[in-house]
């Protein structure tokens, strides 16, 4: 008898699975004296000391199954939305507050943000300091894709997600919050009580994207290597949490650039929440009337005819 899996449907079992090609496939055996069989091409392993079987389970909330192969009929109640954060109706400065936030600043300590020609310019220190962050939380899992210039040895641009609506940025880790960020040549990923860096310091234009789930964060762009990090270990069950109760995270953006300016020009987000409202109102009529009737005459006349007073 074995325990294993494989990415496809072929298998070879003599007790535990032989067949190729390798890489993808695990092959354990059960009710037996020894260990082994198989880690991917690593084979033969029933009497080797170096290896050890690992099950992995997770007990906090449900996370998102995916895709289905068959979709269904009636839109869900959080649908998953993308959302171009550059589009001027988004922008705070434009008369419009759908979505950035900046009170929450405390007064003299925020970035200083420009917004012009579908850029976002963060100028000046931002340690210890509020960037720009979103109105709303955003529910897991989340992606978050930017593109930026490196102009100069130290830009420092950051994303930062944190369940913290009055949060600052730092250069460290903290339970509740995860950060992606470069700092000068190097890029970051802090995670809630660890990080891991990787060099990427080639002056170019970076194309970013930063992905969440409840397991793990992955931090990967068009140039240099991928940073992944895990979110849930023996030591961080209570990482979902803040404040005492499950939360969303908040948007933060941003970058340490004293004294100079960095630049974003994209900005895209995609989430499983609410959408924010459309610019434009539906086509689609309510279900229900208004109460109230209409200034204008119908279309159509009414079907019963009044009496005529003057008969």
């Amino acid at each position: 008898m074995s325990f294993g899996f494989a990415d496809l449907a072929n298998i070879n079992l003599h007790s535990c699975d032989v067949e190729l090609p390798c890489d993808s496939r695990l092959s354990w055996h059960l009710n037996q004296n020894i260990g082994g069989f198989r880690a991917g091409c690593e084979t033969n392993l029933n009497d080797n000391s170096n290896w050890r079987k690992v099950i992995y389970f997770y007990t906090g909330p449900k996370h998102n199954p995916g895709p289905k192969h068959n979709p269904v009929v009636t839109p869900t109640q959080t649908p998953t939305y993308v959302v171009d954060l550059m589009d001027p109706i988004y922008w705070i400065w434009n008369g419009n507050d759908m979505f950035w936030d900046v009170e929450s600043c405390d007064s003299g300590h925020c970035n200083e943000f420009i917004q012009s020609s579908k850029k976002l310019i963060s100028k000046g220190n931002a340690n210890y300091r509020h960037g720009i962050r979103s109105k709303q939380s955003f529910s897991l899992p989340i992606s978050f894709e930017f593109t930026f210039p490196k102009k100069s040895d130290c830009d420092d641009h950051y994303v930062m997600f944190s369940k913290n609506p009055f949060d600052q940025f730092d250069w460290n880790s903290d339970p509740n919050r995860i950060i992606f960020a470069w700092n000068c040549n190097k890029k970051f990923l802090y995670g809630p009580s660890s990080f891991k860096s990787t060099d990427c310091g080639t002056f170019r234009t970076y194309s970013a994207q930063v992905m969440i789930n409840y397991t793990h964060a992955v931090f990967k762009d068009d140039h240099c290597s991928t940073i992944i990090i895990p979110l849930l270990t023996e030591h961080s069950d209570d990482f979902i949490e803040y404040d005492g109760k499950y939360n969303d995270y908040y948007l933060y953006v941003g970058a340490d650039n004293d004294p100079y300016e960095s630049e974003f020009t994209k900005l895209k987000l995609s989430s499983s929440l609410t959408a924010y409202p459309t610019s434009s109102p539906t086509s689609t009529p309510t279900s229900k009337p208004t109460s109230i009737p209409p200034c204008q005459p119908t279309l159509d006349p009414t079907v019963k005819a009044t009496p005529n007073s003057n008969k």
